[in-house]
């Protein structure tokens, strides 16, 4: 009986270990630059979304995130989400849909990036 416990205290400590994984589709779709910043504590990942606005973050620790999403063509947006046991659904995964309207960008942050270019 002990060691049964003590396989599934263990089980849960590697499972924990993983971290999360977070996948996501910014609309609207496009290759896009996306960075995670930790909220509360420092922590920062990139990577480009695919063409249809696709993007995926592994081994996340629990916490507060915010996501920076920079298209090219319409500017930079920032949201903020939590990732975690409620937010998680199986094997540890999070999954987002971030939908944005045009005028949500922040044009200006585009406009200074296009004249250093």
């Amino acid at each position: 009986m002990v060691r049964l416990a003590a396989i599934a205290v263990l089980s849960c400590a590697l499972a924990a270990d993983r971290g999360y994984l977070l996948s996501g589709r910014v609309k609207p779709a496009g290759a896009s630059a996306i960075t995670v910043f930790g909220a509360t504590s420092p922590f920062n990942a990139s990577t480009l979304s695919d063409e249809d606005g696709r993007f995926t973050f592994k081994n996340l620790a629990a916490g507060t995130y915010t996501i920076s999403v920079f298209n090219p063509e319409y500017g930079e947006v920032r949201r903020t989400i939590e990732i975690g046991p409620g937010t998680a659904g199986r094997k540890q995964r999070v999954s987002i849909e971030l939908e944005f309207k045009p005028a949500d960008f922040d044009r200006a942050e585009a406009m200074k990036r296009e004249k250093i270019s």
